[in-house]
């Protein structure tokens, strides 16, 4: 049984050889992250008969096998080998060593990787500001940016009675504030506060506009 290494791959993906990957992962996996022109066909659905009729080099031609930890592979290029299809090739580590060794991904973004992204973004602003808070600043945005996420994409989720509607950092969207709740207040005060001289704030124009 043949194994190839994720760096020896990728070297010959490098020099534009002739090259034929084949993932075994569940396509959604594969929808997630996977090698640049790889095809997905899950390990359920791979039979010698089918191999036959879809490869796209030459029999005699290497067909590398990628699943997550190769063991899944092995296991394939062993069922294979028993239906007389002897040239398959194993990608030692699956992807999780091709990743390991930083080699080139196609990456579908979730906004998972979107917040991700973003956070790191901020933490990466507020250090360059102020080293000594970094840390606590971004435990906060952390936390803050998963609840608007939550409030905003949870299934089924409608805007409560009685409630206005804030701008939040999602671009087109908006996050429901139930009336007189503490941010709602809060916002009022802030708005009061630019508008008063010397940055008095008036309880009185806080209380009409809650009432209206």
């Amino acid at each position: 049984m043949k194994t190839i290494h994720p760096l020896k791959l990728e070297a010959l993906l490098e020099a534009s050889q002739p090259v034929e990957i084949l993932d075994i992962r569940p396509r959604v996996e594969f929808e997630k992250v996977h090698i640049e022109g790889a095809h997905s066909t899950p390990s359920a659905e791979i039979s010698a008969e089918k191999l036959l009729c879809t490869r796209e080099l030459l029999l005699t031609e290497p067909l590398y096998l990628v699943s997550e930890s190769g063991a899944l592979a092995q296991l394939q290029a062993c069922d294979l080998e028993r239906q007389g299809l002897d040239n398959a090739v194993i990608v030692a580590g699956g992807m999780r060593a091709w990743q390991s060794d930083g080699l080139p991904v196609v990456r579908h973004h979730t906004v998972a990787d979107w917040l991700a992204e973003r956070r790191e973004r901020i933490c990466a602003a507020w250090q360059a500001k102020d080293p000594a808070k970094m840390a606590i600043n971004c435990a906060t945005s952390a936390s803050s940016v998963e609840l608007r996420h939550r409030r905003q994409y949870s299934p089924g989720s409608q805007n409560p009675a009685g409630a206005s509607q804030t701008r939040n950092s999602y671009p087109g969207t908006r996050l429901s504030v139930p009336k007189n709740s503490a941010v709602q207040i809060a916002i009022l005060r802030a708005k009061n506060a630019l508008l008063l001289p010397n940055g008095a704030e008036s309880d009185d124009a806080v209380s009409c506009s809650l009432k209206t």
